[in-house]
C-alpha cells in the first residue's frame, strides 16, 4: 500500500486506541493528505476526539465543523457560530481560526455587518504576523482568506472579496491546497464576469483544474465556474449556451452562491412558462433561507435585481414601487443596484424613450472601467443613433467580448451598432439579432413638450414628488399635466401609461 494508505491506517489505528497524541503527530505530518483524501477518517477523527484533547488546538473545531458540513450537507451542525472562542492565550492559528468561525456563524446567520467586522479584525492581526517565518500558520493561510472572502462576497463587497480570494489562491499553489486552489480560481472567474471582465475571466478559467481527481469537494469548487460560464455565453448573445451550463447545478448545489444562481436563470429564460417556474422556484427557495440571509448584502439585492429582470422578461407593468425603480445609483454604489438602475435606462431605450433613458444611465456615466458592463450599458442609453458615447460603448464591448447588452439598443441605434461591429469584429455582428422593424408613428405626438416629459418620466416610476422636484414646479401642476397626458392618451394608469408607451415607443 503507498504512503497515502499507510498514513490512513495508521490514523485509523490511532483513532481505535485513544492515542490522541499520536494523532496530533499525524495530523502535523500529514494533514493535507488527509483533508484532501480521507475526508471520512479525518472527520472521525474529530468527532471521537474528547473536548480536552481538542482544547489544545481550538482551530480543530472550526476543521470539524467545515469538513463535516461538506462531507455530511449543511444539515450537519448549526454550531459554527460557537465553533470557537477566542478567550484564553491562543496562538496566531488557533486566534485567527477562532476569528473565522466566528464570522462564518455571523454569515451563516445573515449577520453579514458582523461577518465584514471580524474579516476585519482577522486582517488587522494578520498583518503583524510572520507568515513566511510560521509553516503552521502559511498551511492554514489558504482556508482562512477563502472563508474572508466569501463573508465578503456574499456582503455585497465585491472588491474586498476579490483580494482575498487572490490570496487564498497565492497561499493554495504555494502550499500545495488543491481544494482552494480550484475553489479560488473558479470564484475569481466569476467575480470578474460579473463585473463583465471577461478577459480576465476567462484567465481564471483557464487556471482551474478541469481533471482534480473527483476529490470531495469539486461539485461545489466547480459552482462559480459555472456561474462564470454562463455568463460568458451570454454576452455572447448565447442564451442557449448559458441554459446548458445552468442546467448542471440545481438551487441546492448552488449552496451559498444561489442568489446568482437564480438571476442567471431568469436573465436566461425566454418563455413565460419557464420564467414563471423561475419565480416560483426563487420563492420556493427564499422559504428555506434564514429571513436575516435574504434581507442582508448581497443577498437582497440579488433577489431585487432578479425579480425586476422577470417583471421585464414577462412585460409586467413597472411602478414606483418596483425594485430600484426610484433608486438613481452613483459611479459609487454597489454592482448590483447599477445593475438594477441600467436595466431600468436600457429598457427605457429599448423602447425608443431615450430620453428617459439618458436620465437613468447619467450618474453611470462616470462608473470606473472596473466595471466594463456597466459603462457599456450607460453608453448604449445615452446614445440615440451615431454618436461617440456608441463608439465607446462598441469599443469597450469588442475588447471584452460583451455584447448582450446591446440587444436593448433603441430601434434607432441598431443599425449603427451593427455597422460600427462590422468594421471592428465582423464574428460579433453576427452575434446580435436583425435591425428592428420601424416604430410606429408615436402615442406622445399628441403631448405638448411639457406633458411628454411628465409622462415618460411618471412611466418610468418616478413619483409626483421628485418629477416635480425635477422640473422645478409644483406637485399639483406635475398632476394637472399628468392628468391632461392620460386624456389625450385614453389611460387611467400609470401601468396603462408605461403599456402604451412601451410599446409604441416615441
Amino acid at each position: 500500500m503507498g504512503q497515502a494508505g499507510s498514513n490512513a491506517e495508521r490514523l485509523a489505528e490511532a483513532i481505535a486506541a485513544d492515542e490522541w497524541d499520536r494523532v496530533f503527530a499525524l495530523f502535523d505530518e500529514s494533514w493535507n493528505e488527509f483533508f484532501h483524501d480521507e475526508p471520512a477518517l479525518l472527520l472521525e477523527a474529530l468527532e471521537r476526539m474528547p473536548d480536552e484533547a481538542i482544547d489544545r488546538e481550538p482551530k480543530l473545531r472550526l476543521a470539524r465543523e467545515y469538513i463535516g458540513r461538506n462531507v455530511k450537507g449543511e444539515g450537519y451542525s448549526t454550531s459554527y457560530r460557537n465553533s470557537v472562542s477566542l478567550e484564553g492565550p491562543l496562538d496566531a492559528v488557533n486566534r485567527l481560526a477562532a476569528w473565522t468561525g466566528q464570522l462564518a456563524g455571523a454569515r451563516e446567520a445573515g449577520r453579514l455587518a458582523d461577518a465584514v467586522r471580524l474579516v476585519a479584525a482577522a486582517q488587522a492581526f494578520l498583518r503583524q504576523q510572520p507568515t513566511d517565518a510560521d509553516p503552521l500558520l502559511s498551511a492554514a493561510l489558504p482556508e482562512f482568506h477563502f472563508q474572508w472572502g466569501l463573508a465578503l462576497e456574499l456582503a455585497g463587497e465585491f472588491d474586498g472579496a476579490l483580494a482575498e480570494y487572490n490570496d487564498a489562491y497565492d497561499w493554495a499553489v504555494s502550499t500545495g491546497h488543491p481544494m482552494i486552489e480550484s475553489s479560488s480560481a473558479g470564484t475569481i472567474a466569476f467575480l470578474h464576469a460579473l463585473h463583465g471582465r471577461n478577459s480576465l475571466a476567462r484567465t481564471w478559467l483557464d487556471r482551474f483544474p478541469r481533471d482534480s481527481g473527483g476529490g470531495w469537494w469539486t461539485t461545489a469548487a466547480a459552482v462559480p465556474v459555472r456561474l462564470a460560464e454562463a455568463i460568458l455565453h451570454l454576452d455572447r448573445v448565447d442564451r442557449e449556451g448559458a441554459a446548458r451550463v445552468l442546467e448542471q447545478l440545481t438551487p441546492v448545489q448552488a449552496g451559498e452562491r444561489w442568489a446568482p444562481y437564480f438571476l442567471l436563470r431568469a436573465v436566461t429564460e425566454t418563455r413565460t412558462r419557464r420564467l414563471r417556474a423561475v419565480m416560483s422556484e426563487l420563492d420556493s427557495h427564499l422559504g428555506t433561507i434564514p429571513a436575516a440571509r435574504q434581507e442582508e448584502g448581497g443577498g437582497a439585492e440579488y433577489v431585487a435585481l432578479t425579480r425586476l429582470v422577470l417583471d421585464v422578461a414577462l412585460d409586467r407593468p413597472l411602478n414606483p414601487g418596483t425594485a430600484f425603480a426610484e433608486d438613481r445609483p452613483t459611479a459609487q454604489a454597489s454592482l448590483l443596484r447599477q445593475y438594477g438602475a441600467l436595466l431600468h435606462a436600457l429598457r427605457a431605450h429599448s423602447a425608443g424613450r431615450v430620453k428617459t433613458a439618458r436620465l437613468l444611465a447619467a450618474p453611470l456615466l462616470s462608473v470606473s472601467g472596473a466595471r466594463p458592463r456597466v459603462l457599456i450599458g450607460a453608453l448604449i442609453a445615452a446614445s440615440d443613433g451615431p454618436s461617440p458615447q456608441l463608439e465607446e460603448a462598441v469599443e469597450l464591448a469588442v475588447t471584452q467580448d460583451s455584447f448582450g447588452l446591446f440587444s436593448f439598443s433603441s430601434p434607432r441605434t441598431r443599425p449603427h451598432v451593427s455597422h460600427l461591429l462590422a468594421h471592428r469584429d465582423a464574428d460579433a455582428a453576427d452575434l446580435l439579432p436583425p435591425e428592428a422593424p420601424e416604430a410606429a408613428p408615436s402615442a406622445l405626438s399628441l403631448l405638448t413638450g411639457r406633458e411628454r416629459e411628465v409622462a415618460e418620466r411618471a412611466a418610468a416610476g418616478e413619483t409626483t414628488p421628485h418629477i416635480a422636484a425635477e422640473l422645478h414646479v409644483s406637485p399639483n401642476t406635475v398632476k394637472t399635466q399628468l392628468r391632461s397626458a392620460y386624456r389625450k392618451l385614453g389611460v387611467n394608469t400609470r401601468s396603462q401609461l408605461y403599456e402604451l408607451l412601451h410599446h409604441h415607443g416615441d
